[in-house]
């Protein structure tokens, strides 16, 4: 993410301290998404809406206050945004579709900003689909599922629990009959937390430790009646 995911670790031991930052993760986010669909019910592209952890975002920002004016713009953040999204790139925006048995591709992430209020970052970027995902003639999206988290468990995603996603159809109407439901991730149990605990910062989570996807995704499943 911003700067290097080394130097954000030696931040977290610097400013968190030892006992909170030994364990994954490291950074929170808290997110939204928009799901944009065509007249035709095709599902054309993803936005996203991250809200950083204060933490992170004060180190994220440290000098970039060039005017001093005690506001970060979204000029003085342009570079910070580019950051931000092409690192998650290798990562797949810590997005993963799945459409059947298939994994659609997306193309790179665009029209993205980061704007600042409250002590608190916001990334905003949009996943547009590289080919436009139909629904089925029959069962519409019925085998449609969005995941979104990261499989390091560097960084925690949660979504919002009052309209975490939203829906817009076409420019001409903003509607689709279209709808979705979230299911939020699992708790990790005590036993979980505490092996993660012991797991220092700078070391990978050996992959018996890590948590299936039950515990990281936050699964979006799109309805499209009378399809």
């Amino acid at each position: 993410m911003a700067r290097t995911l080394s130097t954000l670790v030696v931040f977290v031991f610097t400013v968190l301290g030892w006992q909170q930052s030994a364990a994954h993760p490291h950074v929170w986010i808290t997110a939204k998404a928009e799901l944009l669909f065509d007249r035709h019910d095709n599902l054309t592209a993803i936005r996203h809406q991250w809200l950083f952890d204060e933490a992170f975002s004060a180190y994220a920002t440290v000098g970039l206050d060039k005017n001093r004016d005690s506001n970060l713009s979204r000029r003085e953040l342009a570079k910070l945004a580019k950051t931000n999204v092409e690192s998650i790139a290798d990562f797949q925006y810590f997005t993963f579709v799945q459409l059947g048995g298939t994994e659609p591709e997306f193309d790179a992430g665009r029209d993205y900003w980061l704007e600042y209020e409250n002590g608190q970052l916001a990334l905003f970027f949009t996943l547009p689909m590289a080919v436009p995902l139909a629904p089925d003639p029959t069962t519409g999206f019925n085998n449609l599922t969005i995941e979104i988290f990261d499989p390091m468990f560097f960084a925690n995603v949660t979504f919002t629990r009052e309209n975490p996603v939203v829906l817009y159809g076409p420019k001409d109407t903003l509607k689709t009959k279209c709808s979705a439901q979230v299911a939020h991730p699992q708790a990790l149990d005590h036993v979980q937390t505490q092996l993660l605990a012991d797991i220092g910062p700078g070391e990978n989570i050996p992959a018996n430790l890590a948590p299936d996807t039950s515990y990281l995704a936050n699964t979006i499943t799109v309805t499209c009646p009378d399809t």
